[in-house]
This record gives structure tokens, C-alpha cells and sequence, in this order.
């Protein structure tokens, strides 16, 4: 791993035989810390793979190559991975998607609840103003009927003086054709009285 890392450094083209490092592992050389080729780290394959790519090294496979191997199954993985994040960033743009119609239904009800609220208000003012209206005109009507009312209740008092005056009238139209039947009774009687004075003279 330090000597890709060198090489990258140093912009030197180094070349890897996978041969040698399995005839190093084989030998148990002090510095060399894996039993196995199969121990090498994953961050030494992705190394090799991705400046291999890039022409900074070259490697030469062995026969079965492990490294091959591991480097297949890295781009496999990559692939796979690459793949997986390709379908959620495609599900996240259809959920951003279905969000976005769904905010937009929102905003088109909100926009018809405030025009519907709006006219509500419209005709509830309407409404107010003409129970308004009729409240001031049962108002009028209601003073209307009292005025009549007081009126007919002074006609009323009216006809009953009236009423008595007449009364009166005709209570002294009745004394009076009493006294005149009296008068003329006495004058009946006077008339008698006077002929028959004349027929004694």
C-alpha cells in the first residue's frame, strides 16, 4: 500500500507482479505481516484498480488471480452499489415528485377553501346586511303599529266622550219632549178650562 501510495507521489509507474507477493507471503519474510494473499486489505485492491485505470501502475496476474478476483468483485460491487444508488435516487425524485403534486394539490384546495372562504364571507355579509334591513323595517313597522295604535286607542277615548255627549243629548232631548208633553198638557188644559168659562158666561 505505501509503495502505491510512493508511486502516486512521485508520479512513478511501478509494476506489480502478484507472483511476487505470493512467493513473499510464502516465505514468511519478518517484515511481511500476512499469512495469506487473501489477508491483503480491500483499500490495496481498490488501489490497484482505480490507478491501474488510470495507468499510474501495472499488474501482472497470476494464474487464479486473487487480486483479479477481488478486483472483479469490487467493480461488481461497485456496479451493484452504483445501481442501488441510481434506483434510490430515482425513488427519492419520485417521492420528491409525488411530494411536490401532492404540495401543489394543497396549494390549488387552499387557493378554492380561500375563494370559497371569500365568498362566504361575501354572502355572509349580504345575509347580515339585509337581516339588518329587515330588523329596521320591523323596527318601522313595529313604531307604525304603536302610532296606530295610540291612535285608535285616542279615537277610541274620542268616540266614548262622544258617545256620552250624546248621551246627554239625548238624555236632555228627553226632558225636554217631557217638559214640552207637560207644556202642552197644561195648555191642553188651559184651553179647557177657558172654554168651559165661556160656557158659563
Amino acid at each position: 500500500m505505501l509503495l502505491v501510495e510512493y508511486s502516486v507521489i512521485r508520479k512513478i509507474k511501478i509494476i506489480i507482479n502478484e507472483k511476487d507477493i505470493e512467493d513473499t507471503i510464502s516465505k514468511n519474510v519478518y517484515f511481511v505481516h500476512l499469512k495469506n494473499i487473501s489477508e491483503i486489505n480491500l483499500e490495496f485492491i481498490k488501489s490497484i484498480y482505480l490507478y491501474r485505470n488510470i495507468n499510474i501502475i501495472e499488474v501482472i496476474f497470476s494464474e487464479n488471480s486473487y487480486i483479479l478476483k477481488k478486483i472483479i468483485e469490487y467493480i461488481e460491487n461497485e456496479k451493484n452499489e452504483k445501481k442501488r444508488l441510481e434506483k434510490d435516487l430515482n425513488n427519492e425524485k419520485m417521492k420528491i415528485e409525488r411530494i411536490q403534486k401532492d404540495l401543489n394539490n394543497e396549494k390549488m384546495k387552499n387557493e378554492r377553501l380561500e375563494k370559497d372562504l371569500e365568498k362566504e364571507k361575501k354572502e355572509k355579509n349580504i345575509i347580515e346586511k339585509n337581516l339588518e334591513n329587515k330588523r329596521m323595517k320591523i323596527e318601522k313597522i313595529q313604531k307604525d303599529l304603536n302610532n296606530e295604535k295610540m291612535k285608535n286607542e285616542r279615537l277610541e277615548k274620542d268616540l266614548e266622550n262622544e258617545n256620552i255627549k250624546i248621551e246627554r243629548i239625548e238624555k236632555d232631548l228627553n226632558n225636554e219632549k217631557k217638559k214640552n208633553e207637560r207644556l202642552e198638557n197644561n195648555l191642553e188644559n188651559e184651553k179647557n178650562e177657558k172654554k168651559k168659562i165661556r160656557k158659563r158666561f
